[in-house]
């Protein structure tokens, strides 16, 4: 795996977020999990990068993935 930055916005009772967040573990993938819904800078932070409000949102490194989150394209950003 890649030393990049990964940061995963989400929230707990996204269902979508909890399916990214397994599958970044079971791919080994080391990232930040910012849950929103406990802080809500990191809901703006979310609408500054990404230019609106759904989640999941990814930053690696400086690039944002968007809903819908593609896997394959995910590991592809994260493995450079």
């Amino acid at each position: 795996m890649s030393n990049v930055k990964v940061e995963f916005f989400c929230d707990r009772f996204c269902p979508t977020c909890s399916d990214i967040e397994a599958f970044l573990k079971e791919s080994g993938v080391n990232f930040d999990y910012i849950n929103v819904g406990e802080d809500k800078s990191a809901m703006e932070r979310v609408v500054a990068l990404s230019n609106q409000d759904k989640l999941p949102v990814i930053k690696v490194g400086d690039q944002v993935l968007c809903p819908p989150i593609d896997k394959n394209k995910l590991l592809d950003v994260i493995n450079g």
